[in-house]
């Protein structure tokens, strides 16, 4: 449960609305291990279905290329075995892998 919330509070950081980020929910991305495996490509269709949805949701295009950035730095530590913590991912780290 505290995952969730701390996943749900780096989407808000990173330029998310509520209803975007109860629909990535829907689609499966409850914490930040479940962001492991994904890619560029796999994060754009995920947006596209939430921008598809009914009623549609309203995803900035900055908060999606975040997501990118949140998305590979995720799976970057987790290759190299690091703890995924999401206070972790901050100014300086989006700087960083940005």
């Amino acid at each position: 449960m505290a995952q969730a919330v701390a996943f749900t509070a780096a989407l808000n950081r990173l330029g998310f609305s509520q209803a975007a980020i109860t629909s990535m929910n829907a689609n499966g991305l409850n914490t930040m291990t479940d962001l492991i495996g994904l890619n560029d490509k796999d994060m754009a269709q995920i947006l596209k279905i939430i921008r598809t949805a009914e009623p549609p949701v309203v995803v900035p295009y900055i908060a999606q290329k975040r997501l990118n950035i949140f998305c590979y730095w995720v799976n970057h530590r987790s290759n190299l075995g690091e703890t995924i913590e999401a206070a972790s991912f901050n100014q300086a780290a989006l700087d960083a892998y940005g």
